[in-house]
């Protein structure tokens, strides 16, 4: 800490205008390099993730049951997991768990994702119909055929 005595802060009152908007675009545009790295690390980390494995990798796969057909590098993934598991390490129970509860995640956002395409796939054949002019509605029409006795004599 002996060179933080010797710093003075700087508040905004201290720095002009012209300092001030420097700074703004300096740090705005270093954030910006630093969230294209981010996306770009996670493009490659996609691409990589979705790759076949190694033929060896592959046949370690199958021995935990995984299809060769269904293996990628991701499912390389899960078998530190496995092995630390095995030794009962909680934060390889958590890491498991996590994985399940996204699986989990991904399975309702599916189902939500399907009755949405349903529920605009009805929409869409109402609309055609009403443009053909062939309208038919879910309303319910009363008649009221009960005779008066008037109608009878």
């Amino acid at each position: 800490m002996a060179n933080n005595q010797n710093l003075r802060p700087l508040t905004k009152e201290q720095l002009t205008p012209e300092l001030q908007s420097e700074r703004g675009k300096k740090g705005g545009k270093r954030s910006q390099e630093v969230q294209h790295q981010k996306k770009t690390l996670a493009q490659l980390f996609t691409i990589w993730a979705n790759g076949k494995p190694k033929p060896k990798d592959i046949l370690l796969l199958e021995s935990l049951g995984i299809d060769a057909e269904d293996a990628t590098n991701k499912s390389l993934l899960i078998i530190p997991i496995i092995k630390n598991l095995s030794k009962g390490d909680t934060k390889a129970l958590q890491m498991a768990m996590d994985l399940l509860e996204e699986d989990k995640r991904k399975e309702a956002e599916i189902r939500k994702l399907n009755a949405e395409i349903k529920r605009l796939e009805l929409e869409t054949e109402k609309l055609k119909n009403e443009l053909n002019g062939d309208v038919t509605t879910n309303k319910i029409i009363i008649v009221n055929d009960v005779p008066t006795g008037e109608q009878d004599a």
